[in-house]
């Protein structure tokens, strides 16, 4: 069912529902590594980073952990107005998820689900998750999601995504 199909207040709802869900369920479709073949709209684009850090702090204000070089983005788009930022780094992984900011386009995707992002994009960041993986890249354990506040702001050759969870926790990552 496309936009028009849905109208203006079904799309929103969708929007809202799988925005409820939280980043658990997008990491679990989001990377879950295989897309429909005939996906116009979905899907994903990738690129390795020369420089990135990744920072977390706890909600008293101490790093929880170092701050590793992320070696990789990932813009995932499995809605349309809706996308996540993944940084990969070694050992882990940092997820910002969320919309669109007003007046901002989503990535153009082809049928194989190869997208190019819009530049410059604005995303309003709704949750967060973290994982720790193993040396092959895999989860050795159930992300850990949580809603948090902030915003990426996505640029051709440079990306900075900050966010707050209520209790104070924050997590940033640049390139």
């Amino acid at each position: 069912m496309d936009a028009t199909a849905m109208g203006a207040d079904g799309l929103r709802g969708a929007r809202q529902l799988l925005t409820g869900l939280g980043l658990g369920g997008w990491m679990l479709v989001a990377g879950a590594g295989a897309l429909p073949a005939a996906a116009e709209g979905f899907g994903r684009w990738e690129t390795s980073l020369d420089q990135c850090q990744l920072e977390h702090r706890g909600a008293d204000g101490h790093r929880q952990s170092g701050e590793p070089s992320c070696r990789s983005l990932r813009l995932d788009q499995t809605i349309e107005g809706l996308l996540s930022a993944r940084f990969l780094a070694n050992g882990q992984e940092l997820v910002f998820a969320g919309s669109l900011a007003t007046g901002q386009r989503p990535m153009r995707c082809n049928n194989d689900g190869l997208c190019k992002p819009e530049w410059p994009t604005q995303l309003i960041v709704q949750t967060v998750a973290h994982a720790a993986l193993d040396n092959r890249g895999l989860p050795v354990s159930m992300p850990r999601a949580r809603v948090a506040k902030g915003q990426c702001t996505i640029q051709k050759h440079q990306i900075q995504c900050q966010a707050q969870a209520g209790d104070g926790e924050e997590w940033r990552a640049s390139s």
